[in-house]
């Protein structure tokens, strides 16, 4: 099992050495950990460099570029297995991702699904190299006002994941408000819908 902690920043020198210190301390040691700068003006990335024994810095040099596209970049940079977000002013308890690996190893012994949402089809893509057993994609913009997706992200929702990982059923849902909405995912090929 492999667990990236990525770790957004923008301005964060206050708080991000003892964020930091925590995801290096973890008692089951991330496999990878990521700095995602969004171009600070601080001395977040000095800070961030006395430790590149452990930590991968990449700084985004035409940012500020917000907080989830900050974050969608983070993602980005990632090509498998599970993923920790930390903020860049949070801390984890020493003993996060042992309980976590400990809590999916137990899931997958009961065969509990997992069901993960994405937004863009860029944040599909990253998702689904993670292979859960459902994406939801749904653009932000279109939950809660009752209007569905266009039916060509829905048709590249669908591709993308059956390009990357056949298994995983896509489920399009944003927006759906009545039953000729969802007929019209199930019938696109949406196979967690219902």
């Amino acid at each position: 099992m492999k667990f990236t902690i990525l770790i957004p920043t923008y301005n964060g020198s206050a708080y991000i050495e003892e964020t930091l210190l925590s995801a290096i301390n973890q008692t089951r040691r991330a496999d990878t950990i990521i700095v995602s700068d969004d171009n600070s003006t601080d001395n977040t990335l000095e800070i961030c460099s006395r430790y590149k024994e452990y930590v991968h810095i990449h700084k985004k040099e035409n940012g500020p570029s917000g907080f989830v596209n900050g974050w969608n970049n983070a993602i980005r940079l990632v090509d498998d297995g599970y993923i920790a977000i930390l903020h860049q002013d949070d801390l984890l308890a020493p003993t996060f991702l042992e309980e976590i690996e400990k809590a999916i190893k137990r899931a997958d012994e009961l065969g509990l699904a997992t069901m993960v949402c994405a937004d863009s089809i860029e944040e599909v893509k990253a998702i689904a190299k993670l292979g859960p057993n459902i994406l939801v994609a749904e653009p932000s913009e279109l939950i809660g006002t009752g209007k569905p997706a266009d039916k060509e992200y829905v048709d590249e929702v669908i591709r993308v994941i059956r390009e990357i990982n056949a298994d995983i059923k896509p489920f399009p849902s944003a927006g759906i408000s009545k039953g000729e909405d969802c007929y019209n995912i199930i019938k696109a090929g949406s196979s967690a819908s219902g």
